[in-house]
């Protein structure tokens, strides 16, 4: 514990092939498709069932082999290779995991459901903030997102979801991203739209013919206003 002030390898065996830090966590993920996690538990989102602290890996239970993953603060998801579904655990009381509940989980034994069904074919996860909202890319190019919008700024709470619902945005989406209190949406025609808190300008919304409230933040995706010189390359 501590400071580390040099680089040193971290302990237990095996070839690691990504990695992802949350808040008080790193996680790794193996060739072989096991995930494994490093740091604080205190809601579980270490995933194997304690709120201990671990210094070295220790294997997300739950048995299953995952292509990627994501990690916010206090929460972590896991796509799955073969259907590509996602797997939650961690804190929960905004709805987050997307299992329809608000309980906390600690290990990866709740997948992300869409009405009554689990929400597969997914491609990506994106999670900037515990009360913003996870979302996620299908490989149809539609996003889904799960969790809670707040207005921080008028103590008003809207569009919560304890499960995976669409977001309208009218074009096809090829990657997300998000941040804190915001997402982007990168589409086939390469335009960029975004949703969520909007505070110091970075959704690049044109702001002309909205309210200041509108502005700060945006509950509903807006094509964000970006030149027709830019060219952008993923």
């Amino acid at each position: 514990q501590g400071l580390i002030y040099a680089p040193r390898s971290v302990t237990g065996a095996g070839v690691y092939t990504y990695i992802k830090a949350g808040k008080e966590t790193t996680f790794l993920l193996k060739a072989d498709g096991s995930l494994w996690a490093i740091g604080t538990g205190l809601y579980g989102e270490l995933g194997y069932n304690n709120t201990a602290y671990k210094s070295s890996p220790n294997s997300v239970l739950g048995g299953t082999v995952y292509k990627s993953f994501c990690a916010t603060e206090w929460s972590a998801y896991a796509l799955k290779t073969a259907d590509g579904s996602v797997w939650s655990w961690g804190y929960n009381a905004y709805g987050q995991l997307g299992d329809n509940t608000t309980e906390t989980k600690f290990y990866a034994s709740t997948y992300v459901t869409e009405e009554n069904t689990r929400l597969s074919n997914i491609i990506q996860i994106s999670a900037g903030s515990y009360s913003f909202g996870t979302f996620f890319l299908r490989n149809n190019g539609v996003v889904y997102r799960c969790g809670i919008y707040k207005d921080y700024l008028n103590e008003e709470q809207y569009g919560s979801s304890i499960v995976a619902i669409q977001i309208p945005i009218d074009d096809i989406t090829v990657k997300i991203a998000s941040s804190g209190g915001f997402c982007l949406a990168l589409t086939k025609s390469n335009k960029v739209w975004g949703i969520g808190y909007n505070t110091y300008n970075q959704i690049g919304i044109n702001q002309i013919g909205i309210s200041e409230k509108e502005r700060i933040l945006v509950k509903n995706p807006i094509y964000c206003n970006i030149p027709a010189s830019i060219q952008i390359i993923d």
